[in-house]
């Protein structure tokens, strides 16, 4: 019997650490062990390079994979990785991106996931929680004023 369809809106476990509804842990979470197994692009690959270029004009279907992808990668704890399908889908224009971009500099929910305050910036997680904002994210405004809170402004 095939693994449940992963949902977006994940069950949200008040001990884990969580964006936007999506339960993040270290193991992949409704895939199989092919996929689990699977490599991630190696750094400087032809992924990156494509990641890296403008993305205006993204469909729908593309913005949900680069999420899809980033969330994927964030559960296996490749914050850097993550962040590149991110901002490739904010850079189209997409809130709920920018949301989740910018949370992977906030030093609170990187604390949560066990990474620590090595990757994280304050200043670049309030400037995306910013553009999410702007961009009609609801949270946004919440978690802006939250680090805002934690930095002291």
């Amino acid at each position: 019997m095939p693994p449940p369809a992963q949902t977006p809106a994940m069950e949200r476990k008040d001990d884990a650490p969580h964006l936007d509804g999506i339960v993040i842990s270290k193991a992949p979470i409704g895939t199989s062990a092919a996929s689990a197994d699977a490599p991630l692009p190696a750094p400087n690959s032809p992924v990156e390079a494509a990641l890296a270029l403008p993305a205006p004009g993204l469909s729908n279907t593309e913005i949900t994979e680069l999420l899809e992808h980033g969330d994927a990668l964030l559960r296996n704890g490749d914050v850097s990785s993550a962040r590149l399908f991110y901002e490739r889908a904010a850079g189209a224009g997409n809130g709920r991106a920018a949301l989740r971009l910018g949370a992977t500099f906030d030093p609170e929910f990187l604390g949560r996931l066990g990474i620590g305050k090595l990757q994280a910036n304050p200043a670049e997680a309030r400037s995306w929680y910013s553009r999410a904002r702007n961009l009609g994210e609801a949270d946004a405004k919440r978690r802006l004023n939250s680090i805002e809170t934690r930095q002291g402004r």
